[in-house]
Protein backbone atom coordinates (compact mmCIF):
# COMPACT_ATOMS: atom_id res chain seq x y z
CA UNK A 1 0.00 0.00 0.00
CA UNK A 2 1.06 3.58 -0.50
CA UNK A 3 0.74 6.10 2.29
CA UNK A 4 -1.46 8.98 1.10
CA UNK A 5 -1.53 10.85 4.44
CA UNK A 6 0.11 10.14 7.77
CA UNK A 7 0.52 12.09 10.99
CA UNK A 8 3.43 11.01 13.17
CA UNK A 9 4.16 11.43 16.84
CA UNK A 10 6.58 14.25 17.67
CA UNK A 11 7.94 12.12 20.52
CA UNK A 12 9.43 8.66 20.85
CA UNK A 13 6.94 7.72 23.54
CA UNK A 14 8.43 4.56 25.05
CA UNK A 15 11.67 2.56 25.32
CA UNK A 16 12.40 -0.34 22.97
CA UNK A 17 11.62 -3.12 25.46
CA UNK A 18 7.92 -2.27 24.92
CA UNK A 19 8.21 -1.77 21.15
CA UNK A 20 6.98 -4.21 18.50
CA UNK A 21 7.88 -2.13 15.41
CA UNK A 22 10.78 0.27 14.74
CA UNK A 23 10.59 3.86 15.93
CA UNK A 24 8.51 6.01 13.59
CA UNK A 25 6.33 3.26 12.13
CA UNK A 26 3.26 4.23 14.12
CA UNK A 27 0.70 6.91 13.39
CA UNK A 28 -0.87 9.42 15.73
CA UNK A 29 -4.44 8.55 16.66
CA UNK A 30 -6.74 11.48 17.41
CA UNK A 31 -10.50 10.98 17.41
CA UNK A 32 -12.40 12.64 14.55
CA UNK A 33 -9.26 13.47 12.55
CA UNK A 34 -7.62 11.68 9.64
CA UNK A 35 -4.48 10.03 11.00
CA UNK A 36 -3.55 7.54 8.31
CA UNK A 37 -4.82 7.18 4.75
CA UNK A 38 -3.51 4.52 2.40
CA UNK A 39 -3.91 4.06 -1.34
CA UNK A 40 -4.13 0.68 -3.08
CA UNK A 41 -1.95 0.76 -6.24
CA UNK A 42 -2.68 -2.91 -7.02
CA UNK A 43 -5.05 -4.02 -9.79
CA UNK A 44 -6.97 -6.13 -7.23
CA UNK A 45 -9.01 -5.07 -4.18
CA UNK A 46 -7.49 -5.55 -0.73
CA UNK A 47 -9.07 -6.30 2.61
CA UNK A 48 -7.58 -4.63 5.68
CA UNK A 49 -8.31 -6.61 8.83
CA UNK A 50 -7.48 -5.11 12.22
CA UNK A 51 -7.80 -6.43 15.74
CA UNK A 52 -6.39 -6.06 19.23
CA UNK A 53 -4.72 -9.27 20.35
CA UNK A 54 -2.82 -9.75 23.62
CA UNK A 55 -2.77 -5.97 24.10
CA UNK A 56 -1.26 -5.29 20.65
CA UNK A 57 -2.89 -3.78 17.58
CA UNK A 58 -2.58 -6.21 14.64
CA UNK A 59 -3.15 -5.47 10.94
CA UNK A 60 -3.35 -7.85 8.04
CA UNK A 61 -3.75 -7.15 4.31
CA UNK A 62 -5.41 -9.78 2.14
CA UNK A 63 -6.12 -10.06 -1.58
CA UNK A 64 -8.15 -12.51 -3.65
CA UNK A 65 -5.11 -13.33 -5.78
CA UNK A 66 -1.34 -13.19 -5.36
CA UNK A 67 -0.35 -9.66 -6.45
CA UNK A 68 2.95 -10.97 -7.84
CA UNK A 69 5.17 -8.91 -5.55
CA UNK A 70 6.86 -9.26 -2.17
CA UNK A 71 7.40 -6.25 0.08
CA UNK A 72 9.98 -5.90 2.84
CA UNK A 73 9.99 -2.86 5.12
CA UNK A 74 13.16 -2.23 7.11
CA UNK A 75 14.78 0.31 9.41
CA UNK A 76 18.18 1.85 8.64
CA UNK A 77 20.47 4.53 10.08
CA UNK A 78 18.99 4.32 13.57
CA UNK A 79 20.59 6.52 16.24
CA UNK A 80 20.09 8.40 19.50
CA UNK A 81 21.78 11.78 19.85
CA UNK A 82 21.62 14.94 21.95
CA UNK A 83 20.49 18.38 20.91
CA UNK A 84 21.60 20.48 23.85
CA UNK A 85 19.96 18.92 26.90
CA UNK A 86 17.35 16.97 24.90
CA UNK A 87 17.72 13.38 23.69
CA UNK A 88 16.61 12.81 20.09
CA UNK A 89 16.07 9.67 18.03
CA UNK A 90 16.33 9.28 14.28
CA UNK A 91 15.96 6.53 11.68
CA UNK A 92 14.95 5.88 8.09
CA UNK A 93 12.36 3.38 6.91
CA UNK A 94 12.88 1.76 3.50
CA UNK A 95 10.61 -0.39 1.36
CA UNK A 96 11.99 -3.05 -1.00
CA UNK A 97 9.65 -4.55 -3.60
CA UNK A 98 10.62 -7.71 -5.49
CA UNK A 99 8.99 -10.29 -7.71
CA UNK A 100 8.71 -13.81 -6.23
CA UNK A 101 11.81 -14.81 -8.26
CA UNK A 102 13.84 -12.08 -6.49
CA UNK A 103 13.89 -9.51 -9.31
CA UNK A 104 14.17 -6.06 -7.71
CA UNK A 105 11.36 -3.67 -8.70
CA UNK A 106 11.98 -0.85 -6.20
CA UNK A 107 14.05 0.03 -3.15
CA UNK A 108 13.01 3.38 -1.72
CA UNK A 109 12.97 5.45 1.43
CA UNK A 110 9.42 5.90 2.67
CA UNK A 111 10.09 7.82 5.89
CA UNK A 112 12.80 9.79 7.68
CA UNK A 113 11.78 9.92 11.34
CA UNK A 114 13.12 12.26 13.97
CA UNK A 115 11.63 12.81 17.41
CA UNK A 116 12.34 13.95 20.94
CA UNK A 117 12.90 11.20 23.53
CA UNK A 118 11.21 11.89 26.92
CA UNK A 119 13.10 9.02 28.63
CA UNK A 120 16.78 8.41 29.31
CA UNK A 121 18.24 6.09 26.63
CA UNK A 122 20.38 3.27 28.03
CA UNK A 123 24.14 3.29 27.35
CA UNK A 124 23.58 0.46 24.84
CA UNK A 125 20.95 2.51 23.00
CA UNK A 126 23.21 5.58 22.98
CA UNK A 127 26.05 3.64 21.37
CA UNK A 128 23.71 2.26 18.68
CA UNK A 129 24.10 4.23 15.47
CA UNK A 130 24.49 3.64 11.78
CA UNK A 131 22.64 1.16 9.60
CA UNK A 132 20.73 -1.43 11.58
CA UNK A 133 18.59 -2.93 8.79
CA UNK A 134 16.08 -4.19 11.36
CA UNK A 135 12.92 -5.50 9.69
CA UNK A 136 9.75 -3.57 10.40
CA UNK A 137 7.06 -6.08 11.28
Amino acid sequence: MEIAERHRHGLDLFPDHQRTVPFGCGATVVWRHTDLRIHNPLPVPVLLRTRVEDGAFRCELRTEADPGIRVQVREEDHRFYREGEVWMRENRIRRRITRPDGTLLADEEVAHNRGRVPYEPTPEQRSCSGPSARPAS
